[in-house]
């Protein structure tokens, strides 16, 4: 049985004998904060992915029939015509489980961006989340937000094309990332990989500001990182991944980023 126990409610965390405080050119006292000695402890937490699924656009669509204008405002999960994807645990009342929370793709041979999908599911945390994605035009386009598991999806209108929806490796971090620096890396089997070679891309999580105005068309609110594809990303058992960034745990916002966005408005 594991056993866990919260050591302090504190905000910021010191330790050590190390001493330094001066004043700045504006006669304000710096340095160490209330004349304590010790070094700020940083919060680092490293989230083990473990092996990723490859990319899959038809995981959870997969290619059927042209969804028809009755077929707006109904779940297609429950459809056997439609809910047919590698991803989808059951055809009938359908849930879509991913191995790691992770973006939605939704992709068409003709011209559908006139149609809207919406995706209702929930995080990691269990949390009820909702997402709007515009349809492409002859292509595939993705959502931004990091869903772990889809519980209900909808078109807003006819589709011209059949259509395939699924996933892509744009994975979402456990925890809110206010900036960049905060990201300390992302490793293939231990190995960092180097976001100057272009094999990822970080988003930051929602803006905190954004407390009283998320929407099921803005960002991830913790934050997600995409993998691309190259040399050691091969996405299947062989290679393990994991990501270390820095948490500021002294809120609940600060931490998990501002709620998420429950429904499609």
């Amino acid at each position: 049985m594991t056993t866990r126990h919260t050591i302090t409610h504190a905000d910021e965390l010191y330790a050590g004998n190390a001493y330094l405080q001066g004043t700045d050119a504006s006669g304000t006292t710096v340095g160490s904060p209330d004349g304590r000695r010790g070094i700020k402890m940083p919060h680092i937490y490293v989230r083990e992915y473990g092996a990723v699924k490859a990319a899959d656009n038809d995981g959870i669509i997969d290619d059927n029939v042209c969804c028809l204008a009755g077929d707006a405002s109904t779940n297609l999960l429950v459809k056997t015509a439609y809910a047919t994807g590698a991803l989808v645990t059951t055809v009938n009342g359908g849930t879509v489980i991913l191995d790691v929370p992770r973006n939605i793709t939704f992709q068409s041979a003709k011209n559908d961006a006139a149609v809207k999908l919406y995706v209702v599911g929930k995080d990691e945390y269990g949390q009820t989340m909702a997402e709007t994605i515009t349809g492409p035009n002859n292509t595939t386009v993705a959502g931004v937000k990091a869903f772990k598991s889809i519980h209900d999806l909808q078109i807003s209108a006819q589709t011209v094309s059949k259509i395939n929806v699924g996933v892509r490796n744009v994975l979402g971090l456990p925890y809110h990332l206010s900036s960049k620096g905060k990201f300390l890396g992302f490793y293939v089997n231990g190995s960092v990989i180097s976001s100057a070679t272009d094999m990822q891309n970080i988003t930051t999580g929602l803006a905190l500001a954004c407390d009283s105005g998320t929407t099921e068309r803005a960002l991830d609110v913790r934050g997600t990182v995409e993998l691309k594809a190259g040399a050691g990303t091969t996405f299947d058992a062989s290679n393990v991944f994991t990501a270390v960034m820095v948490v500021d745990h002294s809120t609940r916002d600060k931490a998990y980023g501002v709620p998420q966005a429950t429904a499609i408005t």
